[in-house]
C-alpha cells in the first residue's frame, strides 16, 4: 500500500490529476490554483503511505480511498476514454484496497476479505468488458509491449488475444465471487503482476509511476491468496467466523 501511494504520489507531483485536471477544464479552478492542490494532494498521499509504512494513523487509509475514488469519477466525468463508464468500477481494487488494509488492522478480517473479493470482482469484470470491446488503449499496450519484446503481433492477433483475456477475466471474477478458490487467487496476482509490466514494456520505464500505482492488483488478489492459505492450514478453522 505504501508503495501504491507513493506511486499515486509522485504521478500527482509531477503531472496534473484526473480531477483538477477536469476542474480546471470546466473553469472552478485556474491553473495556478490546480498546480497548489495537486502538489498538497500528491504530499498528503506520500505522509499516509509513510504513515502506513510505519504502521500509524490507520485512518489516513480513508484519505487514499476518498482520492482515488475521485480521480475515478473525474475519468468517468471527463468521459474521453472508450467505456468511461466502467471506469471506478476497474479502479474498484485501487479504491477499496486501502479500506480492506484499514479493517484488516482494526482486526476485521471478514470485512477485509470481502472488500478485497469485491473490489477484484468488479475491477475484473470491468477490464473483462474492456478487453472484449477491442479498447484501444489495451490494444496499444499489447502491440507495443509485442514490438519492444521482437515478437510478431498482429492488429487482427491483437484484437483476438483481448476477446481471450476478456472472457477469462470476467470467469475468473465469477469463479471469485462463488467460492475462496486459491488457484484464482493466485492467478489473479499474476496477472496482476503481468499488467504492471506490461505499463512499462509498452511506454519503457518512464511509467514506472503508472506501473507502481497498479501494485494493488497483485497485492490484493496475493492477500487473499496468504488468507485462504492461512485458514487452509489451521485445524478445525474452516469457518470463516473463526477468522473475525
Amino acid at each position: 500500500m505504501a508503495v501504491a501511494l507513493g506511486g499515486a504520489a509522485w504521478t500527482t507531483a509531477t503531472r496534473y490529476s484526473h480531477l483538477n485536471g477536469l476542474l480546471y477544464q470546466r473553469g472552478y479552478l485556474d491553473l495556478e490554483a490546480v498546480t497548489h492542490m495537486d502538489g498538497g494532494a500528491a504530499m498528503l498521499l506520500a505522509l499516509v503511505g509513510l504513515a502506513t509504512l510505519a504502521r500509524r494513523l490507520p485512518w489516513g487509509l480513508f484519505y487514499a480511498v476518498l482520492w482515488f475514488a475521485l480521480e475515478a469519477v473525474a475519468l468517468t466525468l471527463d468521459g474521453g476514454a472508450a467505456l468511461s463508464n466502467w471506469t471506478v468500477a476497474a479502479h474498484a481494487v485501487r479504491i477499496l484496497t486501502p479500506l480492506a488494509l484499514f479493517f484488516l488492522i482494526r482486526g476485521r478480517v471478514l470485512w477485509a476479505e470481502f472488500l478485497l473479493r469485491a473490489a477484484l470482482a468488479a475491477t475484473f469484470v470491468a477490464h473483462g468488458i474492456e478487453a472484449l470491446s477491442e479498447v484501444p488503449a489495451f490494444l496499444d499496450l499489447l502491440l507495443l509491449s509485442a514490438r519492444r519484446l521482437g515478437w510478431s503481433l498482429t492488429e487482427s492477433g491483437a484484437g483476438a488475444l483481448l476477446m481471450a483475456i476478456g472472457t477469462v477475466d470476467i470467469a475468473l471474477a465469477l469463479l471469485l465471487c462463488a467460492g475462496r478458490l486459491r488457484a484464482v487467487s493466485a492467478y489473479m496476482a499474476f496477472w496482476g503482476a503481468a499488467t504492471l509490466v506490461a505499463r512499462m514494456s509498452a511506454g519503457g520505464l518512464v511509467h514506472w509511476p503508472e506501473a507502481v500505482e497498479r501494485i494493488h492488483h497483485v497485492a490484493a488478489p496475493a492477500a487473499l491468496f496468504i488468507l485462504w492459505s492461512a485458514r487452509a492450514r489451521v485445524p478445525g478453522k474452516t469457518s470463516p467466523s473463526n477468522f473475525a
